[in-house]
């Protein structure tokens, strides 16, 4: 899987300058994210893993030949990787809530004063795809089609829905909002309080 990100940013990111000529080593720096639960026993085992490699490693990704060498890897929490990337806007708050929803885990944590709270944070085995998976389960029940991915996404986005039925988008929605509502729940119980907040004197979280 990291061969396969690291390739896709190599075709996108390469210019006329760029060689991904076979056998001349292309020199890579990982910037890795770890979940809350994981870090703390993983993260050290995480970053022999990449960097033990001595050797330049070549694979070949939608027929393009490439080789790379990993001569580094930092190893980060996944939330506060994604709220690092707002620092402008939360480098002043006193506290800020972060809510990182990925496809399998949601990580949660408080940064006070721009430094971890280390007894706050962490993971719960929910999240986006577990929402598309139950809206499926809901369908199948009926004897209907499963909802493409790429509809759920974009009913749950900005983009517009006049395509879909109505139900469909109202059963997506009420999905989203529940698994919404199961998620500020179980970060209330692990004692944050969402109303204590900011990224500005109104106080608002980050959601990743």
């Amino acid at each position: 899987m990291a061969l396969f990100a690291i390739g896709k940013e190599l075709l996108r990111n390469r210019n006329g300058e760029t060689s991904l000529e076979p056998g001349k080593p292309i020199f890579v720096e990982l910037l890795i994210g770890l979940p809350p639960l994981h870090y703390k026993g993983m993260h050290k085992k995480y970053k022999a893993y990449f960097t033990n490699r001595k050797e330049p490693i070549s694979f070949e990704l939608n027929g393009q030949p490439m080789t790379i060498q990993i001569t580094g890897a930092h190893v980060y929490l996944q939330a506060y990787a994604a709220a690092i990337t707002i620092h402008e806007q939360i480098k002043d708050a006193p506290v800020v809530n972060v809510i990182d929803v990925g496809g399998y885990t949601v990580d949660v944590m408080q940064i006070e004063n721009s430094r971890i709270n280390m007894d706050t944070f962490t993971s719960f085995y929910t999240g986006v795809n577990t929402l598309f998976e139950r809206v499926n389960e809901h369908i199948r029940g009926t004897g209907a089609q499963d909802i493409r991915e790429s509809v759920k996404k974009n009913i749950l986005s900005s983009g517009s829905t006049e395509r879909y039925s109505k139900e469909r988008v109202a059963l997506v929605r009420n999905y989203a909002q529940k698994l919404a509502s199961d998620i500020l729940a179980k970060v209330t119980n692990k004692g944050i309080n969402p109303e204590i907040s900011a990224l500005n004197k109104n106080g608002h979280m980050f959601y990743g």
